[in-house]
Parts: C-alpha cells; structure tokens; sequence
C-alpha cells in the first residue's frame, strides 16, 4: 500500500503464483484465474507488470528455489520462508534472476493441489490476522468503512517503490490509477472487504511458495519497509 496504507499494485494482476521472487526460467502464460481466488484487485499491477494491461491476469511468481537452497545451505539461521522474502524485497533482486521477477510466472501453482493450498490460506487465521495488521497501511475514510482514493494512492505508491524501485514517478502514478480503477472495479469505491481480499491476492501472488511462514513474514517486512518510504 501507499502512503498510509502501503498498498501494492493492483493484486488481481497476479501472473502465475507467486512471483516477486522469480527464478531464472522464462515466463509462462498465466493460467485463467481459478475460482477459489479472490476477484482481482488493483493493487497486483505493481507486483507484475511495468506497463498497464488490464486484459492481461497476473500469475504466481516463479519460485527462485535454486537460488534459495543455495542461500540455505550457507546460513543455517534463516528459515527457507525468510530467505525467500529477503531476495523479495532486495533493491537488486532482479539482476540475481535470469528475468525481472515480476514479469515471471510459475504454471506449478496451478495445479489443482495447489490452488487448493492457497485457497485454504485465505482462511488461515496467522494471514487473517497479517493481513488485517497491513490493511492499516490503508485507513478508511471517517465516519466510512471504504478507502479514500488520495490514501490508496498515496499508500500504493509507497508499495510500489519497494518492489518496483525501477519505476519513474510518472510510472508509479499512472499504475496507481490503473490499479485504483481494478481494484474498486471500476465503481471508485473500496470497501475494507475489498480490501482485504485484494491484500490476500496481492501476497498470494508475490510469495513464492505455499507457506504461510512466507506469507507472514513478507506482509511484516514488506509493512515495516512501506512505513519507512517517505
């Protein structure tokens, strides 16, 4: 989301699964959106791609588990949940990978066992609990229960900044609004409903696996990391 909320881009973008962290493969064409996932959410944009195509579905990133065992096996301190989500949120991950990370997909998250995981993850009451404590990132407006328009951008922004370093102001404000109309379906309105099903899409999409370590420890270092951006 952004400003105060920290949002990423739009969530329902997601490409394949997870896929902030993408590992050297070449890209697959994302897999239709399985009907156990939430709508998609605008907030996904920021996660996948630089340009705004809305026709186009966001997939699970690409696991970089080579890359990860390798870091594994040299730091015994760190969980495989939280090296994943350090090369994550990296400013240089994407030169460690054969490919931009949020331009990678991973079909394997598509298979019926899978999209089953990750649906059940949504009622996991730790990523509840992480995902209501992020959504504070995108408060709602006074006396209403939907997220003011100047908040969500403010707060996607941020969001974006942490995982797309890369992108120009321009960028990152044309990708806000693009996200800011998928997400709210273009009806200019965000319930805190909403919200949270696009928060559950958005770091559903950016993790790498099915782990709902993973899942925890990027919604509190991506929150933490967010809050600092100015």
């Amino acid at each position: 989301m952004e400003g105060p909320l920290c949002t990423p881009a739009p969530l329902h973008q997601r490409q394949g699964k997870k896929v902030m962290v993408t590992s050297p493969k070449t890209a697959r064409t994302p897999s239709p959106e399985p009907s156990c996932t939430p709508t998609p959410a605008s907030l996904s944009s920021t996660a996948t791609t630089s340009s705004s195509s809305s026709s186009e579905k966001p997939v699970k990133r690409k696991s970089s588990l080579p890359l990860l065992e390798k870091s594994l096996s040299q730091s015994g301190a760190q969980s495989k949940a939280e090296l994943s989500v350090e090369l994550i949120l990296s400013e240089d991950r994407d030169s460690k990978l054969g490919k931009p990370y949020h331009e990678d997909g991973d079909p394997s998250m598509y298979t019926e066992q899978n999209l089953q995981k990750r649906a059940r993850l949504k009622e996991n009451s730790s990523v509840v609990d992480a995902i209501t404590r992020f959504s504070k990132l995108f408060p709602v407006s006074s006396g209403s229960v939907t997220v003011e328009h100047s908040a969500y951008l403010v707060s996607h922004r941020k969001l974006a900044r942490v995982l797309r370093p890369s992108l120009t102001d321009e960028e990152l404000a044309a990708l806000g609004e693009e996200d800011w109309r998928n997400d709210t379906q273009g009806t200019g309105v965000l319930s805190a409903e909403m919200l949270r099903d696009i928060l559950f899409q958005f770091v559903d999409m950016w993790t790498q696996t099915t782990d709902p370590t993973e899942y925890l420890v990027l919604l509190d270092q991506l929150y933490l990391k967010v809050c600092d951006v100015p």
